[in-house]
């Protein structure tokens, strides 16, 4: 990922080997993150792109999400529109967009907004942002059922990755979105859910010690099998490249964050 508009000039020898994709910049709509007008984004598009086509990697989209507050538009959608309509002759290949919500009808709404793109849809966040609430996980679960099942389902969603590895200190969302146990190398049970959900392929991995003693060993397989790599942080807020699940029918696989 491409977070905001710094570093640009060492993205492309920055970029992992092993890359197959290029995301771009991190809710640009948002103050807190990204922070970009849709014409400054547009404006730093082709440094993206020339990274991108060194690399024979696929691109994605700024992903631009629902801003409730200190948005430089609250509005995803009015936000890509400009983008769009400001970066004419831009390589996308596919639309990267973040959704929070407990409601899995709203998701399927949201992601059918998405769809007008023309292109795959990366969901590269999503989960049920309950806050410390008692019974947390029971909600998360029933939440994480439904939505997976809309995700699966729709032919325009390519890739998904729910949020996070860890929110144990994360306060907007809850522990009980977790997919990994505080501490130890092993899955909660939202993460066996995630994993082994029906649909996956394959059995679910097994958790092993990494050299660091930190997370979940890497058992590195490729889109064709399950995946999990070692996760430490907590919240996600340095878990880019963390994989956890197994592909779906019909769908490269789950993403576990960017």
């Amino acid at each position: 990922m491409q977070w905001s508009q710094w570093s640009l000039d060492t993205l492309s020898q920055d970029l992992p080997p092993e890359a197959h994709s290029l995301l771009g910049p991190n809710e640009p709509n948002h103050h807190l993150q990204a922070d970009l007008t849709p014409e400054v984004a547009a404006r730093l598009w082709p440094a993206l792109q020339k990274a991108a086509d060194e690399h024979s990697l696929r691109l994605g989209s700024p992903a631009a999400s629902p801003c409730g507050a200190d948005c430089v538009l609250a509005d995803p959608f009015e936000w890509l529109d400009r983008f769009f309509k400001a970066c004419v002759g831009c390589r996308i290949d596919f639309i990267a967009s973040h959704y929070y919500s407990c409601s899995a009808p709203y998701l399927a709404l949201y992601v059918a907004e998405l769809a007008r793109y023309g292109r795959p849809v990366w969901l590269t966040e999503l989960a049920c942002p309950l806050g410390p609430s008692a019974g947390g996980e029971a909600t998360q679960a029933a939440y994480m059922a439904a939505a997976l099942d809309v995700l699966d389902k729709e032919p325009v969603v390519e890739r998904y990755a729910w949020f996070a590895p860890r929110t144990y200190d994360c306060d907007w969302i809850g522990p009980g979105a977790s997919l990994l146990q505080a501490g130890q190398p092993a899955l909660t049970q939202l993460g066996a859910l995630y994993i082994g959900a029906p649909g996956g392929q394959g059995p679910p991995p097994q958790a092993t010690q990494s050299d660091q003693g930190a997370g979940l060993g890497a058992l590195q397989a490729d889109e064709r099998g399950p995946f999990i790599r070692m996760c430490t942080q907590e919240c996600g807020y340095w878990n880019y490249g963390t994989g956890l699940g197994s592909p779906r029918a019909g769908k490269p696989g789950r993403l576990g964050s960017e």
